[in-house]
């Protein structure tokens, strides 16, 4: 996209070959009411996906920070789970909710609402395959409740 300042006023449509674009995605913003209302508004449990973004203050996560498979894998798992990204250094206060350290990154937890307050988080260094595992379980039922509180 252009900057911003070269943009002009109106509605656009954007459209991407299969493959070649992923979403929704929620970006974690713990000062922005709005978006967090709307995050916990969506029913279903909300998967955060850690991960540094290597674009300093302003959270932009680019090809380097996020894994390539995490399409495939939200095309698996995103009716099921929001997809929301977490920059560690952005959110202490999620951090220290989940147990998780700066250092723990990248990695995965999630908070699931609908039937109280239950957080997860992933016991095991992020691979593709550990991902896959850690949301199969949980949506199977096979994670322990009530892991973190």
């Amino acid at each position: 996209f252009p900057p911003m300042c070269k943009l002009q006023p109106g509605n656009y449509l954007l459209q991407w070959s299969r493959g070649m674009a992923m979403g929704p995605i929620t970006r974690l913003d713990l000062h922005h009411e709005r978006s967090l209302n709307a995050l916990f508004r969506d029913k279903r449990p909300k998967l955060f996906l850690v991960f540094e973004s290597k674009g300093g203050d302003q959270m932009r996560w680019t090809d380097r920070s996020v894994p390539g498979w995490v399409l495939a894998f939200q095309e698996q798992f995103g009716r099921a789970v929001k997809f929301v990204l977490a920059e560690p250094s952005a959110t202490p206060d999620f951090m220290n909710q989940f147990g998780l350290k700066t250092s723990d990154a990248p990695t995965m937890a999630i908070h699931d609402t609908r039937q109280g307050d239950h957080k997860f988080r992933m016991r095991e260094p992020l691979s593709k395959a550990a991902a896959w595992a850690f949301v199969k379980d949980f949506l199977g039922g096979r994670l322990p409740k009530d892991e973190l509180r």
